[in-house]
């Protein structure tokens, strides 16, 4: 639906899936942790 509403003059769009990247899940472990790090009751703890 939203390709459908895409105005013409702008780029086209692609097909993906965050799935098909290859990251060390380590990586994607200490991305995950600035995002939620607010969250958590003893972050020096966890840290």
């Amino acid at each position: 639906m939203m390709r459908q509403q895409r105005p013409p003059h702008l780029p086209p769009t692609i097909d993906g899936s965050a799935f098909v990247i290859s990251l060390d899940d380590k990586s994607v472990a200490a991305a995950m942790a600035v995002l939620t790090i607010h969250h958590w009751p003893d972050r020096h703890y966890d840290l």
